[in-house]
């Protein structure tokens, strides 16, 4: 893809054209790591419709337009505006208000043209007065900012980004009921749907878009390739995925007398879709209260791991106790296994917010919380690159792309000075190259 920006300087009282000219723009790394999705944006069950927002790229990914009044370095992985740069005015959608920087869509002007699309705004002689030095295309929310501009980053829900708002709760990687699995490869992707009361699981196997197939004015979403109902051995309680081995754990905590418990546990190959019955533990006596009190399970290293609120406890599969651990988790939502490590997903950590925790050397780790977003904790998140973000919002959990990035940087060769007494006019038209 390559862009063309024209930018037409007329007097306000003649209409007489005082400046026009063309300029190239580089294109920066932002839309690659955009459609590189991390698997737990990827397609929610219930959500293969996501990329809606997201498509065609011109909709919402490049519809704002942003004036600086100094030249923007011309770095592609250096994407951020993060506030550093002094702005002159922005445009994304139609406008009629009177905030001072904020220009209009001209949708009369904008379309399809060959090869691409073409982005039309206009600024009245009253806006985005000063110098231009440097323009760049961004997402619909930061041309919409306006002076706003300097009041902070602006992010999206992830699976809407068409809305500015933080929006819906997404448990990312913690509730596989009816969502995530795992990914085979970075073209298939599995998810689930089951019923603690009945045997049956149903897997849904999708394929992801072919990356080289989305175009400027093209919309794609995920195909679902396979529905299969498993008939389980046991009643699915928990799931633990362990994608490296491509096989998905589930669980059955058997509860007849309300004071002993069996550990059930069955294997189900995501590729074959075999199912092996692996192993029913004795009654362990630790395990004294309904399944309900129990909050995830894994298989690990050959053990087994269920988790009660600030308790882990660790089994051989003989139903053997091997460890008791204390970890100040609160209550967890899931356990998986990645990279070798068995990960828990916590409702609340030390410090009262949503947590990722590995267990290294014994002891738990926490993910540390990086910034804090009108009241949204940001974290770490190895699974995560940008612009998406993990973050937490006291109990729930939610799932950000950030949306104040440059997809353009267009240095102009002079300055552009527009005063009162100019309106002005920038077009911006990307076309897809072999």
């Amino acid at each position: 893809m390559q862009g063309k920006t024209t930018f037409i300087l007329k007097d306000k009282d003649t209409g007489k054209i005082v400046d026009e000219r063309e300029e190239h723009n580089m294109l920066t790394n932002v839309l690659e790591d955009i459609f590189n999705f991390p698997k737990t944006v990827l397609f929610d069950y219930n959500n293969t419709s996501f990329m809606a927002s997201y498509l065609p790229i011109h909709k919402n990914l490049l519809h704002g337009l942003v004036l600086f009044g100094e030249n923007i370095p011309e770095r592609k992985d250096d994407y951020f505006m993060n506030e550093r740069y002094r702005i002159t005015g922005t445009a994304g959608s139609a406008y009629t208000g009177t905030d001072p920087k904020r220009g209009t869509f001209n949708e009369s002007a904008s379309g399809v043209i060959e090869n691409g699309y073409r982005l039309v705004w206009d600024f009245a002689p009253e806006k985005a007065i000063g110098t231009i030095n440097c323009a760049g295309l961004s997402s619909i929310h930061s041309g919409n900012r306006g002076s706003s501009f300097s009041a902070g980053v602006t992010f999206a829900n992830a699976l809407d980004v068409a809305n500015g708002a933080t929006g819906k709760s997404y448990a990312m990687l913690g509730s596989f009921q009816g969502s995530y699995v795992m990914s085979r490869g970075s073209e298939y992707h599995y998810y689930c749907q089951y019923n603690t009361s009945n045997t049956k699981i149903t897997i849904y196997k999708y394929r992801a878009p072919d990356p080289d197939a989305i175009h400027l004015n093209t919309y794609h979403t995920a195909v679902l390739e396979e529905t299969k109902q498993i008939t389980l051995p046991l009643d699915p309680v928990y799931l633990c995925p362990n994608e490296k081995e491509g096989k998905l754990y589930i669980f059955d905590l058997n509860n007849p007398t309300n004071s002993k418990m069996a550990i059930r546990l069955a294997c189900l190959d995501i590729d074959t879709y075999n199912v092996e019955f692996m192993v029913e533990t004795p009654m362990v006596t630790e395990l004294s209260q309904t399944s309900y009190y129990y909050t995830s399970a894994a298989f690990y290293k050959g053990r087994i791991y269920i988790s009660y609120y600030s308790d882990l406890y660790i089994y051989e599969l003989d139903g053997t106790l091997a460890e008791h651990k204390t970890i100040q988790l609160g209550s967890t939502t899931g356990m998986f296994i990645k990279d070798d490590k068995i990960w828990l997903c916590s409702k609340y950590s030390p410090t009262g917010s949503l947590c990722y925790v590995t267990l290294e050397n014994d002891e738990p780790v926490y993910l540390p919380n990086i910034s804090m977003f009108d009241g949204y904790r940001l974290h770490e998140n190895k699974n995560m690159h940008a612009p998406f973000f993990a973050a937490s919002y006291g109990q729930n959990l939610f799932l950000l792309v950030r949306m104040d990035y440059l997809a353009t940087i267009n240095n102009l060769s002079e300055p552009i000075e527009k005063t009162d007494q100019h309106a002005l006019q920038v077009r911006y038209e990307l076309t897809e190259i072999n």
